[in-house]
This record gives C-alpha cells, sequence and structure tokens, in this order.
C-alpha cells in the first residue's frame, strides 16, 4: 500500500514547448512474508515532462520516479528517463525513435529476482493508409540488469502492424 500527497504545475511555455511537473512524498507499507519482516517507509516521487511541437516534429522528454510493483509481491521505486521523437516526412510516412533509462531501489522486503537497471531503444516508421489505419514497422533494443542475476540480459523486438484510430486528434478535441 502507499499513500501520500503530490502538487503539480502545468503550462505551455511558448506556443511550441509544455511543461508538466509533479512532486511529492509518499509512503509505502509492504506486509511482512515468511522470509521478511514487515517494512515502511517515506519516499520523494516525482514526475516531469518536457514537450514540443514543431510542424514536422514532436519532441517530449519525461523524468519520473514512482511505485513499481513486481511480480514476486515486492515493488520498488523506479527512476526512469526518456525521450522520444516523431518527424513527419509528409502526410503519408513518418518516423519514429525513443531511448530509455531506468533503474530500480532495491526493495526493503525483497525475494526472488528484481530489475536493477534497464536502457534502450527503439526506432519505427508509420505509413498512413486512410484518414484511421496505418501500417507500422518498429526494432525495439532492451538490456536489462536483474538483482540476483549475473550478466546483462539484451532483447531485440521486431514488430510490423497495423494502427487503427477510429478517431482524429480534432475530433477528439472537438467540443459540441
Amino acid at each position: 500500500d502507499s499513500v501520500g500527497p503530490t502538487v503539480g504545475w502545468v503550462t505551455a511555455l511558448t506556443p511550441r514547448f509544455t511543461a508538466k511537473l509533479t512532486g511529492g512524498v509518499q509512503k509505502s507499507w509492504q506486509a511482512a512474508t515468511a522470509t521478511a519482516d514487515a517494512s515502511s517507509q517515506w519516499n520523494y516521487i516525482f514526475s516531469a515532462d518536457l514537450g514540443f511541437k514543431g510542424q514536422q516534429d514532436t519532441t517530449d522528454f519525461t523524468a519520473t520516479r514512482s511505485q513499481y510493483p513486481f511480480s514476486n509481491g515486492t515493488e520498488t521505486l523506479l527512476t526512469e528517463f526518456e525521450l522520444t521523437e516523431k518527424h513527419d516526412i509528409n502526410s503519408k510516412l513518418s518516423l519514429n525513435a525513443a531511448g530509455n533509462y531506468q533503474f530500480a531501489k532495491s526493495p526493503p522486503v525483497s525475494s526472488g529476482i528484481n530489475l536493477d537497471k534497464e536502457f534502450g531503444g527503439s526506432a519505427g516508421a508509420a505509413y498512413h493508409v486512410t484518414e484511421h489505419s496505418d501500417l507500422t514497422a518498429n526494432y525495439q533494443y532492451r538490456n536489462e540488469t536483474l538483482t540476483g542475476v549475473e550478466g546483462n540480459i539484451p532483447d531485440h523486438v521486431v514488430m510490423i502492424g497495423i494502427a487503427y484510430h477510429p478517431f482524429t486528434a480534432t475530433q477528439l478535441n472537438h467540443d459540441d
């Protein structure tokens, strides 16, 4: 369980640059297991998002620190930094790229294998077939280091797909 206050600020710095910032503290409790005692602690959490929207480019930088659950029943504070870029070549074709780095604080009540740190990147393209559908192709690389496991775990993924979006951005923002 976790509880705590946060405060935030959202602004348009210029017509092309936006900022969203939140921060606060959070108390988390983890119940005892057969091998570990219960624990609780206060931690600071935050979220920051800086965005740029140009004629052909959309760039976004995010940084977050928040609670993250593991499949073994424990949770940790996960800190993540991510940079994404989308470049429209023309009205039909766009390219995208992203990079991220994240690391986890070791849980006070820990058993098993948990994330220590991870970094990765991706690149892809989207061809806009119709107003509501795209053909997509993406490559993603991820490299993880886990607690209790020797070495790194690399991961490569190639995805090809069809994306259907029934509403356009202008339809979603339209007020009647």
